[in-house]
């Protein structure tokens, strides 16, 4: 057995990267941890350690290709680090709906292989950016929001809690705390994206003050408004109470085709990929 430096507060999220034998660690003390795995002494190694939280962080996600680390707070901002140099490549965030303060961001994820992140935040939105090494990364393209109608017949939004991302389908698949399962189609928008990079001359380097390009990208992206053709984001699914308490895990199972989830009803299911 080996064992790491503690956090002083509850343990969020762990993240393995076997390539670099690193453990990657956050924790509600605000911190994230790169522990050294490399040698076979009991005691692990502390490799770095990333300070710039001032809230708990949430999740983190990682994107290999680019040894790049995604971390989300509850001070409203994903911070994204070069784990290969230890620099500090961006930080995303986005003010609440009454402009007050930056909504608290619960979950990340990089939407590997393609330069973007999604992040979803205490007001219900997921957010999309574009990242490094994308020519206009750091940039919010869309956000999209799920209203649901409650049985009042008024719109409501919950918070998404959990989420993953299938690649061959082009699908994210989406938990949020009244125990709801969503399926979004976000083919366009990782079509869009595509063909920016794709049109970028990469042996030029990298601007490290990029001009945002939102102007390519049409985000008039709100589920629930009449249906546009250039939508770049679509609810597919929606299945009402798939649990009856906070869903706080989605995984898709890509061999499998499956998505389990878990919540805190104490219950865990399998579903296949149509919910």
């Amino acid at each position: 057995m080996k064992k790491f430096k503690k956090h002083d507060q509850d343990v969020s999220c762990l993240y393995y990267w076997g390539e670099k034998n690193t453990i990657i660690s956050s924790s509600w003390d605000t911190m994230v941890w790169l522990h050294d795995d490399s040698t076979p002494d009991a005691e692990g190694r502390m490799r770095y350690e990333m300070t710039k939280h001032t809230k708990s962080v949430n999740f983190i996600h990682f994107k290999p290709s680019h040894s790049l680390c995604a971390s989300c707070s509850d001070d409203g901002q994903v911070i994204i680090y070069n784990y290969g140099s230890y620099r500090q490549e961006g930080i995303l965030s986005r003010n609440t709906a009454d402009g007050s303060d930056r909504a608290e961001v619960k979950v990340c994820k990089f939407l590997n292989p393609h330069n973007l992140i999604v992040t979803a935040d205490l007001d219900g939105l997921l957010n999309f950016y574009n990242v490094y090494p994308s020519p206009n990364w750091n940039t919010l393209l869309c956000s999209v929001k799920d209203d649901i109608e409650s049985e009042t017949g008024k719109p409501e939004n919950f918070p998404v809690r959990s989420l993953d991302y299938d690649d061959d389908e082009k699908m994210i698949y989406t938990g949020d705390e009244m125990g709801n399962l969503h399926k979004w189609n976000i083919w366009k928008l990782i079509e869009k994206q595509d063909e920016i990079d794709s049109k970028f001359d990469h042996s030029m380097g990298y601007d490290l003050n990029p001009k945002p390009s939102q102007k390519a990208f049409l985000t008039e992206a709100n589920v629930g408004e009449e249906r546009k053709e250039t939508q770049l984001v679509t609810k597919e699914l929606f299945k009402s109470k798939a649990h009856l308490d906070g869903c706080n895990h989605v995984t898709f199972i890509k061999e499998l085709e499956l998505i389990a989830t878990c919540s805190f009803d104490c219950h865990v299911y399998i579903w296949n990929r149509q919910l």
